[in-house]
């Protein structure tokens, strides 16, 4: 998983590594804003993780964080 970031340090490692911190490539590619989450499956893998958390989609946050505790 890669997490998109719009205002890069400058000492993010993004730059050192050729990493377009806009665009970055992972299985999945990840953006955040103040209420919410973002997410692409770009391979197959982050295609099958996607459909193991599909289950999250509609859930509240207090789900969402037991769910990911347990």
């Amino acid at each position: 998983m890669t997490l998109a970031c719009t205002r890069p340090e400058e000492t993010c490692f993004c730059q050192a590594f050729g990493v377009d911190p806009a665009q970055p490539q992972g299985d999945v590619s990840c953006w955040m804003d103040a209420k919410a989450l973002y997410w692409q499956a770009n391979t197959e893998k982050g295609e099958a993780l996607t459909a193991k958390l599909s289950m999250l989609e509609d859930a509240g946050d207090e789900a969402v964080i037991a769910t990911l505790a347990s």
